[in-house]
């Protein structure tokens, strides 16, 4: 089979990402109320962020920084990881590489990690100061723009807690922008998880980094505001939230998320790979039925998003694996797809491209977590928030995809 589309796949890429804006028009409730500056401010910057980090030295600089950074505090995690599992948590042990004893436990430090920057203020003060340049060049409010911030590091609940007392405020068109950012990235906690599975660090980090405007983007496409945005011109960064009142029953706190989180991931990642795994065998058996032994699941939903794969411009192969990591992610979750990218055997444009395609929480769970989230903290407007949750989950799949084929097109 010939894939024309991988003749000039930097070509191709740009003819994805202007059909992922014509997928997100075709969704858009209020077409004529669409703020075209705010539309092509949001896409420039998404466009010169990227340009900035993957093609100048400073860039360069800042995510080799940020990549041995993480490192560090992956090989500081090993540490506890292996004085309270020992030799279990090492890879030169017989029985080799344990996943949830080398990978998940990274996931309790971060949380603890993240927490500790938390109650000494340093995340509040990044938030404070990059929400008020953002929401003017993108002309968005100050608080779903420090929502979209806040969640490039921290998960999709707590980012909602963070301007928690401006909620009732917001229109319905800033309540679904700060859903879609809460699908459109992942928690920095999972930065050395996802690392550790073979995702390139420069690349996972610049793509979280590239949600942050892709998801204003997309869901000011989807749903513009009718009428001029709420100002909110209070120091977001100052919300009274409640906090611990000590750094070390922070760092106790986070850790005790962290575990939480570990303990819902596994869970998650044995029930999907399980059910994976029995869908295929189904899918095999109809096949055989039908004379076809190529016939599984992973390929039934490669054909479905194949389209998304082909409009990367790689090799007709690569692609639809790529179509079948993009469909996991959407059904079961990122986690899922990221811990089969490793043994895709992609090139590494390939492994690229999906990087940034499946660096978000965009998938039909995580869609009732941030729906369940929102819903608890405006109970009067659950019903609404839901009418618009599927919406919100297409721009922040999207949101994904564009940054996917905006990469396509710089390497």
């Amino acid at each position: 089979m010939v894939n024309i589309f991988s003749v000039y796949p930097a070509l191709t890429s740009c003819f994805g990402a202007f059909f992922t804006l014509l997928c997100a028009l075709l969704l858009s409730k209020e077409i004529r109320n669409i703020s075209f500056k705010t539309v092509f401010m949001a896409i420039s910057l998404e466009i010169g962020l990227l340009f900035c980090l993957l093609k100048t030295s400073i860039g360069d600089f800042i995510l080799y920084e940020l990549v041995a950074f993480t490192h560090s505090i992956n090989a500081a995690a090993q540490q506890g990881i292996i004085f309270v599992f020992g030799a279990l948590a090492t890879n030169t042990a017989p029985w080799g590489f344990i996943f949830a004893l080398h990978v998940l436990p990274l996931i309790i430090f971060f949380s603890a990690f993240i927490s500790g920057l938390s109650f000494l203020g340093i995340t509040d003060f990044i938030i404070r100061v990059f929400s008020l340049p953002l929401s003017f060049i993108v002309r968005t409010s100050r608080a779903e723009t420090a929502a979209a911030i806040a969640k490039s590091f921290l998960g999709p609940t707590e980012a909602q807690l963070l301007i928690r007392d401006y909620l009732p405020t917001l229109s319905t068109a800033e309540l679904f922008a700060i859903m879609v950012s809460g699908m459109s990235m992942i928690a920095a906690s999972l930065f050395g998880v996802y690392m550790e599975m073979g995702a390139p660090g420069t690349h996972l980090i610049t793509a979280n980094l590239l949600g942050i405007p892709g998801s204003l983007l997309f869901a000011k496409i989807i749903m513009p505001d009718k009428h001029k945005q709420s100002k909110h011109e209070d120091d977001i960064g100052s919300v009274e939230t409640p906090k611990p009142s000590t750094f070390v029953e922070a760092i106790i706190k986070g850790s005790l998320d962290g575990l939480q989180l570990v303990l819902a991931i596994g869970a998650l990642l044995i029930s999907f790979l399980a059910l994976i795994e029995l869908l295929n065998s189904i899918f095999m058996y109809a096949g055989s039925l039908l004379g076809t032994d190529e016939l599984t699941f992973q390929s039934f939903v490669g054909y479905i998003c194949a389209p998304w794969g082909f409009l990367t411009g790689l090799p007709t192969h690569e692609a639809f694996k790529v179509s079948e990591l993009i469909g996991i992610k959407f059904l079961a979750n990122e986690m899922v797809a990221f811990s089969k990218l490793s043994a895709s055997n992609l090139s590494p444009r390939g492994l690229i491209i999906a990087t940034y395609a499946l660096c978000g929480f965009a998938n039909i769970a995580c869609m009732g977590i941030v729906l369940g989230g929102l819903g608890t903290l405006l109970p009067d407007r659950s019903s609404v928030l839901a009418q618009v949750s599927w919406r919100a989950l297409a721009a922040a799949t999207l949101s994904n995809l564009f940054s996917a084929y905006l990469v396509g097109i710089f390497i």
